[in-house]
Order: structure tokens, then C-alpha cells, then sequence
């Protein structure tokens, strides 16, 4: 709930509303958890730097790049209930079109609807430490199950 006081000037008209501590502790906390922690910038420079797209997909400055990092049992479940060696897995979709850059978010339900999308959507999960992890995206699957091993139409931006 949110509580908002009221000062009235001495005039009886004038009304300015302020919020009190509590909403800007909520706002704070809020506003801070889809920032990138420096270890979430080391680990997106590590992967942005090697990951391999799809032929056709035109490269990471084509694309939204979204990413959740997941730990603990988020991690386990995303990963099919295998454990996840050092506890946290990194989820991305990359999003043809609209704002290219780096989007960070808390939870997978945060991230874009790949419902459907095809090579619209290229995703990729990363085990972050873990050498010998493929850095390879693939497209999502469309409405029929069908995963193309390639863009096509190619993109250019």
C-alpha cells in the first residue's frame, strides 16, 4: 500500500503531495534489480565476445539482447532438473529489430514471448565458469515444433 501526505500551504489552496520513505526505498529496490551487477557485465562481455549466431542472423548489433540469470533451483528447473555446475545458468533471447542492446531482466517470465517465433528470436542458456559449455544460439521453435538451423530470410542492419 501506498501512503502519500498531504501538505496544504497557508493559503488553504496551494497542495503539494510528497512520497514518504517507504516509496522510495520500494522505487530504490525496484529501479536496482534489472540493473547488470559488474559480474553480470564480466559475464555478457565473455559471451557476447564468442557466442555464434546462426548463418544469416547478421550479428549481435541486429538484435535486443535480452538475458536472466538464473541460480539455485530456477537454475535446475530452466535446465531440466540436471544440476547446473556452479549454480547459475544464463538465459538470452536475441530479438530481431527493435532496439538493439542489452536488456537485463530478473526472472525468465520477464523476458520477450518467443511463442511462435521462429528465427525472429534466437535464444541461448550459458553456464557461466563451466569451460567446455558451446556458445552457440539457435532460433526458437515455431507453432509447429520446426527449429531452423538457419536465418531466412538473411538479416542485414
Amino acid at each position: 500500500m501506498l501512503r502519500v501526505i498531504a501538505d496544504i500551504g497557508r493559503d488553504g489552496i496551494h497542495r503539494s503531495m510528497r512520497a514518504t520513505p517507504y516509496l522510495l526505498v520500494f522505487t530504490a529496490l525496484c529501479a536496482c534489480s534489472i540493473e547488470p551487477t559488474p559480474q553480470h557485465e564480466k559475464i555478457i562481455a565473455a559471451v557476447e565476445q564468442r557466442v555464434k549466431l546462426p548463418p544469416g542472423s547478421g550479428g549481435l548489433r541486429c538484435y535486443e539482447r535480452h538475458y536472466a540469470l538464473l541460480k539455485g533451483p530456477e537454475a535446475v528447473r530452466r535446465f531440466g532438473g540436471a544440476n547446473v555446475p556452479g549454480g547459475q545458468l544464463l538465459v538470452a533471447e536475441y530479438v530481431r529489430g527493435g532496439k538493439p542492446g542489452v536488456y537485463w531482466h530478473r526472472d525468465v517470465k520477464d523476458l520477450p514471448d518467443n511463442t511462435d517465433a521462429g528465427c525472429r528470436v534466437l535464444e541461448f542458456d550459458y553456464i557461466p565458469g563451466y569451460p567446455k559449455w558451446p556458445y552457440e544460439a539457435w532460433c526458437s521453435p515455431d507453432i509447429a515444433g520446426y527449429q531452423a538451423r538457419t536465418v531466412n530470410p538473411p538479416v542485414h542492419c
